[in-house]
């Protein structure tokens, strides 16, 4: 299982590193991520890949990736859901 301490630096760093969002490391868990489309579209295949969740709009709504913690509790719950 995926807590969401290890979650969030995985996803910080696929944010700073993988798609060059610097501020990221500055962020509040409650803060807006503010990602452009292609960015949106990065983050969907990373999570994908990493956690094996579907990340179509239907499964990841965009509310879902507004911040670090609406990102965090939707893939905890995709996560222990298929498990």
């Amino acid at each position: 299982m995926n807590n969401a301490e290890s979650i969030e630096k995985t996803i910080r760093d696929t944010l700073v590193n993988q798609i060059a969002m610097k501020q990221v490391e500055f962020l509040e868990l409650d803060e807006d991520l503010t990602l452009d489309s292609l960015s949106q579209a990065e983050l969907r295949v990373f999570i994908a890949g990493e956690y094996d969740v579907p990340t179509d709009i239907v499964a990841l709504p965009v509310a879902a990736t507004e911040t670090l913690e609406a990102l965090i509790s939707h893939i905890q719950n995709a996560t222990t859901t298929a498990a």
